[in-house]
């Protein structure tokens, strides 16, 4: 199932945030996947809320977190273009942008050089060996 995030931003204009999640918990995920005893269950990583700040012509994508403990540790990906331009397909490959991928996985970014009254779009993807 997919697992990222999609933001939508125009700068200096309250902006909306888009989420998509799988509508199955991550125990359900990992159901399918065998269990033997002694060895670490994978676990994949559930994007918490994204937080974002505009200004006139940037866009701070505050660090983003996992809502539960992701087994291997996950790594987040950011990636920017205007709406609608980015594309991400059924098995989570992102094409179209024209930032990123911008590994976030422990610090904030800011997206720079933006054009003032445009609409952004982010998306944020977690992904480890469990899957995204």
């Amino acid at each position: 199932m997919k697992k990222y995030l999609i933001i939508i931003i125009m700068l200096i204009i309250p902006f909306t945030f888009i989420q998509c999640f799988s509508d199955k918990t991550n125990e359900e995920q990992n159901e399918s996947e065998p269990y033997v005893e002694g060895e670490d269950e994978k676990i994949k990583p559930l994007l918490d809320d994204i937080y974002a700040n505009p200004s006139s012509n940037s866009i701070l994508l505050n660090r983003p977190y996992t809502s539960n403990i992701p087994n291997p540790e996950a790594t987040i990906v950011a990636y920017l273009n205007f709406v609608n331009m980015i594309q991400v397909s059924d098995n989570g490959t992102i094409t179209n942008y024209s930032k990123g991928p911008i590994d976030v996985t422990s610090k904030s970014y800011t997206f720079s050089s933006l054009n003032p009254y445009k609409s952004y779009e982010i998306v944020v993807k977690a992904y480890n060996e469990a899957g995204l």
